[in-house]
This record gives C-alpha cells, sequence and structure tokens, in this order.
C-alpha cells in the first residue's frame, strides 16, 4: 500500500515538474515575443511621431503654391496648350479620314 502510494506521489511529482518546466518555457517565449514587440513599437513610434507636422507642412506648402499667382497663370497656359493638342489630334484624324 506504502508503495502504491509513493509511486503515485513520484508520478504526481514528475508531472507537476513537466508542468513547470512546461511554463518556463512558455515564459521564455513570452519574453522574447514581448521584447521584439516593444522593440518595434518603439520603432514605428520614432518613425511616425513627426509624421503629423510633416504631413501638416505639406499641406500647407501646396496650398501656398495653390495661391500663387504664377501657379494660376500656368494653370490656365496648360489648359490652353490642352485644348490645342485636342485640337491638333481632332485635326489629325479629320485629315486622315478624308484622304
Amino acid at each position: 500500500m506504502v508503495l502504491i502510494v509513493v509511486v503515485i506521489n513520484t508520478l504526481v511529482a514528475l508531472l507537476c515538474v513537466g508542468g513547470a518546466w512546461q511554463l518556463w518555457q512558455l515564459r521564455q517565449v513570452l519574453r522574447r515575443v514581448t521584447n521584439t514587440l516593444l522593440s518595434l513599437e518603439r520603432s514605428t513610434h520614432a518613425a511616425l511621431n513627426e509624421a503629423p507636422e510633416e504631413i501638416y507642412k505639406t499641406q500647407l506648402s501646396i496650398y501656398l503654391l495653390r495661391e500663387v499667382p504664377q501657379y494660376q497663370r500656368l494653370q490656365s497656359q496648360l489648359q490652353q496648350i490642352q485644348q490645342i493638342l485636342k485640337l491638333l489630334s481632332w485635326s489629325q484624324t479629320v485629315w486622315r479620314r478624308l484622304r
């Protein structure tokens, strides 16, 4: 009877040691994953920390560019050139049909 109790206690102790070993390994894996995620978070925070300010500066620059009269003049010249090119394309099509 004592032998059965000792054998059962030994088996339970071995199961507990095995479970403790598995938990220790899981803890090591979780520690590595945590460190990796923290490192990634620091990197992305450093990279994106300045992003809103830079986006705002770029938007302001674009707005100011569009407000410049020279830009507006160039815009109208571009529209005129596009109309001329469309007219030339149309005339070329008509010329080909007539030949």
